[in-house]
């Protein structure tokens, strides 16, 4: 119902104040037909396949939500990116609305306008700044090979790899800023990862709260670090997990504070 409006007001009254919501829910609004325009190589019924929207049908109640088209449109954006499209747009998501008198609600037409582009292939990524690990060693993170197709999702993949290489070291307050080279010519996406490192983590204070039943020390001996040790999130991990094993607590919640 997305035209439904609301509209409050309030009574002082002897036994106190009473609070009137007075409603208009308007027509239901359904999806009766989802469009494409500018989609040569993906064909329309795939692309519909990667929308939670749904038109109506006898299976479906095709509900309309506005807020659901930002999620649509990312979505067919990140399949055109993941298949080489780096180029890819979505231009604009139109909408045309339509009363139906004998069914009684909103007939909304969504039409999504694309760009494609290009199809490029990822040509590899190059490293500025990183002195504690070489770049044979970064490259070794990477899922996504050079020649392939480029692919959005791999290429962040390897992007949150390496920072979770440093992460895991103890080096928890680096700056990575990827650079994207990008050749029209012939079709090639490349990066240089600007890494800026700063000196490694370490464990000044293990301060444990909400315990009210469990003493300290029987909390500590299943964290496996200790203050001065060298930071590190997998061990961090081990620890919750060990706490949680005990079944003493109902959340444990680590907070890692700089």
């Amino acid at each position: 119902y997305t035209r439904a409006t609301v509209n409050a007001s309030y009574e002082m009254k002897d036994d106190g104040v009473h609070v009137y919501f007075k409603i208009l829910e308007g027509k239901k609004s359904v999806v009766k037909k989802i469009n494409f325009v500018g989609n040569k190589v993906v064909s329309s019924k795939t692309l519909k396949g990667k929308l939670k929207m749904k038109e109506v049908s006898l299976f479906n109640n095709g509900a309309f939500q506005d807020a659901s088209i930002s999620a649509d449109a990312r979505a067919v954006l990140a399949y055109y990116q993941n298949r080489g499209y780096a180029d890819s747009k979505i231009l604009n998501v139109s909408q045309d609305s339509e009363y139906n008198e004998q069914k009684n609600r909103e007939e909304v037409t969504i039409t999504f306008h694309i760009s494609e582009g290009a199809q490029y292939t990822y040509g590899g990524m190059t490293y500025q700044g990183n002195r504690i690990f070489s770049s044979e060693e970064l490259d070794k993170l990477s899922t996504l090979k050079i020649g392939a197709i480029y692919n959005e999702t791999k290429f962040q993949e390897t992007r949150a790899n390496i920072q979770n290489k440093y992460y895991e070291n103890g080096y928890t307050s680096n700056q990575f800023y990827p650079e994207q080279k990008k050749d029209a010519d012939v079709r090639v996406v490349s990066y240089v990862l600007h890494i800026d490192e700063k000196p490694r983590s370490h464990i000044e204070n293990i301060i444990i709260k909400g315990n009210e039943k469990t003493k300290d020390f029987v909390i500590r001996r299943e964290i496996p670090i200790d203050e001065g040790d060298i930071f590190s999130n997998a061990k961090i991990t081990n620890g919750m997990r060990n706490l949680y094993n005990l079944q003493f607590f109902s959340a444990v919640a680590p907070e890692v504070v700089q």
